[in-house]
């Protein structure tokens, strides 16, 4: 229990999900509520009179992005958390870009949402203890630091190379540091991990079940299966196991856990309609955004970032990848950075023929072939990213409209990424 309760501000209009909440936490000693309001607005006006640590968003977030997003702004001390239905993802998507630090499922029993509670506002305590530690100097650059440890493999469009890159950069960090490192497919769906590291899944993620909440670092790494390079990988079922595989908060609490358990992690994110994808982006120090030089690529990207820069997602996580760069026909790169506002991003040659190679014998390139120009590109990825040289050098959101020019269902899609 903490020694302090935690300052609660409850913020819906609906008396009844106001009533569950208050049977909830009102028995809690841990637990004390500050205030009850009716929406965003009346939160931003008294949030700095009852100084929360927690804010409990229990509303409609559809339209309301910037009002959450100025709450969290106008109080950078509290936590908010979002209460989303169990079968909206957007609704999660949602709150993350625009500044909640995580969510919690409706409906909720009483100890599942004390659980999430209790999990954010520990989180959030450490994280400000360790930065009013942290040293005044610049570390070396060997050493971990806690804002870049995290790095996540994410792709508006299918077939950009994103699992193929997440393996061989683990690989390079793992080599480049000697340090831990684990891979993580982020995903519900089945993977393809394993067969690009030749691994046989003895076991995966849904080895720990849909309640993680007693999972601890002996129990992760049971079921971590070791490659040949050293890193250690977190496998998705190679069958469809969607009923045995951890909900979007439990599986939250296992990035946390590796994040606190490794040196590095690297994460292969899944879809942005994937219900771990949300969490993904929460948790992530780094995202790098995964494209090829062509013109759906470019296209599904803008609209990203323009949705994510548009609800307050942090512009230095980001990062853009370049794969297949060099292709034939392929969209120029000064001709990408200018369409996207994104300077300095990572090049990856295109190789057809050794990358197919190397996933068709699942030996990664960057082991099969360490001198090879992708491998090369790659290794100075894993260089920067551990050297914390790398940044997004963004002017502007991308140009307006390019929403407009993608099928409305995918506007819809992505304009809540």
């Amino acid at each position: 229990m903490n020694e302090q309760p935690i300052r609660t501000l409850i913020v819906s209009a609906d008396q009844g999900l106001v009533e569950q909440i208050l049977k909830a936490l009102a028995p809690q000693d841990d637990f004390t509520i500050t205030g009850i309001v009716q929406d965003l607005e009346d939160a931003i006006a008294h949030v700095q009179e009852v100084i929360p640590d927690i804010i409990l968003v229990g509303e409609s977030l559809e339209g309301e992005e910037e009002r959450l997003r100025r709450l969290a702004i106008q109080a950078p001390f509290a936590s908010v958390i979002a209460l989303c239905p169990r079968e909206d993802i957007l609704c999660a998507q949602r709150a993350l870009l625009a500044g909640a630090r995580a969510f919690a499922p409706t409906p909720f029993s009483d100890e599942e949402l004390c659980t999430v509670l209790r999990e954010v506002y520990t989180v959030e305590a450490e994280r400000r203890r360790k930065l009013g530690q942290a040293p005044t100097q610049p570390t070396q650059a060997s050493e971990t630091s806690e804002q870049d440890k995290v790095f996540a493999l994410l792709s508006p469009k299918g077939g950009a190379g994103r699992s193929v890159i997440a393996a061989n950069l683990a690989i390079l960090l793992r080599q480049e540091t000697d340090k831990e490192v684990l891979l993580i497919e982020a995903h519900q769906s089945v993977g393809d991990l394993d067969t690009m590291l030749n691994l046989v899944p003895t076991s995966t993620l849904a080895d720990l079940g849909p309640d993680t909440r007693d999972v601890d670092e002996d129990l992760l790494r049971s079921i971590l299966i070791q490659h040949a390079s050293g890193i250690q990988v977190l496998l998705t079922p190679s069958k469809n196991d969607d009923h045995r595989l951890p909900d979007p908060s439990g599986f939250g609490r296992i990035l946390q856990l590796a994040k606190e358990t490794f040196d590095y992690v690297v994460i292969d994110t899944g879809p942005l309609t994937d219900p771990y994808t949300g969490v993904v982006l929460q948790h992530a120090d780094r995202v790098l955004l995964v494209i090829t030089p062509e013109v759906p690529s470019l296209h599904r990207a803008a609209v990203f970032l323009e949705a994510a820069l548009e609800n307050g997602f942090p512009p230095d996580r980001i990062q853009l990848v370049v794969n297949r760069s060099t292709a034939r026909g392929g969209i120029g790169q000064q001709d990408i950075q200018d369409r996207l506002q994104i300077s300095d991003p990572f090049l990856i040659p295109e190789d057809i023929s050794l990358v197919t190679y190397s996933v068709n014998q699942g030996i990664p390139v960057a082991l099969s072939h360490p001198k090879s120009a992708v491998t090369t590109s790659l290794f100075h990825m894993a260089q920067k990213l551990v050297n914390g040289t790398t940044q997004l050098a963004k002017t502007s959101l991308p140009a307006k409209g390019w929403s407009k020019r993608l099928p409305k269902p995918l506007r819809g899609l992505l304009s809540h990424a």
